[in-house]
């Protein structure tokens, strides 16, 4: 009787043991970098019933080596219609993502990049294409939010903090500066 609660006691030992997932910390080395960087999103007018690209731009770009980002919006109000990579990251590899709903991610990253082809310039990241749905009403300011996923790295694999700053579109019955409505 006594081999037997022996043999329960170790069995459930052991279960309890592997049940639970292995964690291991790995001191990397890795440095979080203060950096005067911002991805900002535009603000845009339009009208119901029709498209409009938003752009979304990186100011004194630190050289990104690796980036993720998510994309929220109200779905009840525009539909996201396409996604273009813009030319500040060129030098990385983008995958479109095939859910295009609030909430999709956007990775940059490169499994094999020469530190001199990482470039610091600024510029577009990526172009959203909205559609504004019957729903969106005048006068809505229909935000876009972009937030990073993880971590950005750079080349050496340090953490860059970069601010980032939301956008949206501005739901109008006119786009200012149409004199013609065309």
């Amino acid at each position: 009787m006594k081999k037997n609660k022996l043999l329960v006691f170790i069995l459930m030992i052991a279960i309890v043991f592997t049940s639970f997932p292995m964690c291991s910390v790995i001191a990397t080395g890795a440095t979080a970098i203060s950096t005067d960087s911002q991805i900002s999103t535009e603000m845009v007018y339009a009208k119901r019933n029709t498209t409009v690209e938003v752009g979304i731009q990186i100011k004194n770009n630190p050289g990104i080596l690796s980036m993720t980002l998510k994309i929220d919006y109200d779905e009840s109000k525009i539909k996201l219609c396409n996604i273009e990579s813009g030319d500040a990251l060129s030098y990385l590899d983008f995958t479109v993502p095939k859910n295009l709903n609030s909430g999709c991610m956007l990775p940059w990253d490169s499994e094999s990049i020469k530190p001199e082809d990482i470039t610091v310039k600024s510029g577009t990241v990526v172009v959203l294409t909205f559609e504004i749905l019957d729903t969106a009403n005048e006068n809505d300011n229909i935000a876009i939010n972009v937030s990073p996923v993880g971590t950005i790295l750079n080349n050496d694999l340090d953490v860059l903090l970069i601010d980032f700053v939301s956008g949206g579109i501005y739901v109008l019955n006119y786009i200012p500066g149409d004199v013609n409505g065309d």
